[in-house]
């Protein structure tokens, strides 16, 4: 992805208020699950009693967490790249297959997106829930196609950016 797009764009209040607040929603999350697993771990050390059901909860939080933090990630240019191959090619060959993979996962998200959401309705009128604490598992394929849908957003914005700066540099 474009450096220059990420500095700039972090920039811009209304996108990042977009990205920022599912990223602090999955890191409240994150919290929740570790004082989760802690206290579980204890009271099954110190008092032989597990909480019933802690497997089933921290799926479900592990689905928020990493879908809540998908396009910021890709905002911020951390995603994990391996560009062994890119990096042989020339300058403008590399920029070609950046926006040919911007589109390709622009597309592979709102697919998923779109059937993620389908799934979350057919799941709610199934009544799918887990099997021990009975959670609805319609909400967390929600939060995945909302995930995606912010990734699909984001790499709009980057491809949008980077394809307008280079028609201004021409």
């Amino acid at each position: 992805m474009d450096k220059d797009f990420v500095e700039e764009s972090s920039k811009k209040p209304l996108l990042k208020r977009i990205m920022l607040l599912p990223v602090i929603a999955a890191g409240v999350v994150l919290i929740s699950l570790m004082l989760l697993t802690i206290a579980d771990v204890a009271l099954r050390f110190f008092l032989k009693k597990p909480i019933i059901g802690t497997h089933e909860i921290i799926v479900s939080m592990m689905i928020c967490i990493g879908f809540l933090g998908l396009a910021w990630v890709a905002l911020i240019d951390r995603h994990i790249k391996v560009d062994l191959l890119v990096d042989k090619f020339p300058f403008k060959a590399q920029k070609c297959i950046n926006y040919l993979n911007y589109l390709l996962v622009g597309f592979v998200s709102a697919v998923l997106a779109v059937e993620s959401f389908n799934r979350s309705l057919v799941m709610r009128q199934l009544g799918a829930a887990s099997e021990r604490l009975n959670i609805p598992q319609y909400p967390f394929y929600l939060i995945v196609s909302i995930g995606y849908f912010l990734l699909l957003l984001t790499i709009v914005v980057i491809l949008f950016s980077s394809i307008t700066r280079e028609v201004q540099k021409r």
